[in-house]
């Protein structure tokens, strides 16, 4: 945190599957959201304690400890489907995707830095678009 009331706008990450490190930043939204827990959460906040921490001692939560809680969420809520972390990533990748491609074509370029990606057809190939696109132009086919 900048100070008792505010988030920082931007952190550094580590990624564990091919150990590049990367610049994220939280948009207004996000940090608007975060603050807005940390206010429910009211005196049990720690200023020197991570926003989601782990049951089991001071660390911050994991991956494994993410899945298990949308596995169980879904559970809950009664959400037939098989989700977890990667759903999130693929899910919000499309939306990105198919919320701006109308008026960013380059959208995709972007997608695949966000993805950390090596080629757009991998990107496009991973939010489903590949086969989506395929499958359009033979239902589209005309006979004369």
């Amino acid at each position: 945190m900048e100070d008792a009331k505010t988030f920082k706008v931007h952190f550094t990450l580590t990624e564990d599957k091919t150990d590049k490190t990367r610049k994220v930043n939280l948009n207004p939204s996000i940090v608007a959201a975060l603050t807005e827990y940390r206010l429910s959460l009211g005196e049990k906040f720690k200023l020197d304690e991570y926003i989601f921490k782990s049951r089991k001692g001071d660390k911050a939560i994991n991956v494994k400890a993410l899945h298990k809680i949308i596995k169980d969420t879904c559970k809950a809520l009664n959400i037939k489907g098989n989700y977890g972390t990667h759903t999130l990533r693929k899910t919000g990748a499309f939306r990105i995707y198919a919320d701006n491609i109308t008026e960013n074509p380059m959208i995709i370029v972007y997608l695949q830095e966000i993805l950390n990606h090596s080629s757009q057809k991998t990107t496009l190939r991973y939010i489903g678009i590949e086969a989506e696109k395929i499958t359009d132009i033979f239902m589209n086919l005309k006979h004369y």
